[in-house]
C-alpha cells in the first residue's frame, strides 16, 4: 500500500505529459497545415487580381511596381483599381508575398516555398 501512495503522484503527473506528447504534434502539423491553406486562398485571391488587371491594362504589373500595383495606381493607362479592398496581406507567416514575372507570366510564392 506504501508503494502504491508513493507512485500516485508521478502516475497524476505522467498521464498529462502522455496526452501532452499525443497530441501536440497533431496541433503542429494541423496549425502548419492551416497556414499553408490560408496561403493558397490568399495567393488565389491575388491571382484572381492580377487577372483583372490584366483585362483592364493587357499587362501584368513589372516586377517593380510589384503586387502594390494591384491596390494604388501605378501610373499604367487604363488601371480601373483597385483590385483589392484591403492592403497586400502578408503571408500566414508574417513575411511579404513574393511577387514575380517568369516568362511573362505572374507568380506569387509565400515565405514556406
Amino acid at each position: 500500500m506504501r508503494q502504491l501512495v508513493k507512485t500516485a503522484p508521478l502516475l497524476l503527473l505522467a498521464i498529462p505529459g502522455l496526452f501532452f506528447l499525443l497530441f501536440s504534434g497533431t496541433y503542429v502539423h494541423s496549425s502548419a497545415d492551416a497556414r499553408a491553406v490560408a496561403a493558397k486562398s490568399q495567393i488565389d485571391q491575388l491571382q484572381s487580381a492580377l487577372g483583372s488587371y490584366l483585362l483592364d491594362t493587357g499587362q501584368f504589373p513589372t516586377e517593380a511596381q510589384g503586387l502594390e500595383a494591384l491596390r494604388t495606381d501605378p501610373g499604367v493607362e487604363s488601371w480601373r483599381g483597385p483590385y483589392v479592398q484591403k492592403g497586400i496581406p502578408a503571408d500566414p507567416w508574417g513575411a511579404p508575398y513574393v511577387y514575380r514575372l517568369i516568362d511573362g507570366k505572374p507568380q506569387i510564392d509565400d515565405s514556406h516555398r
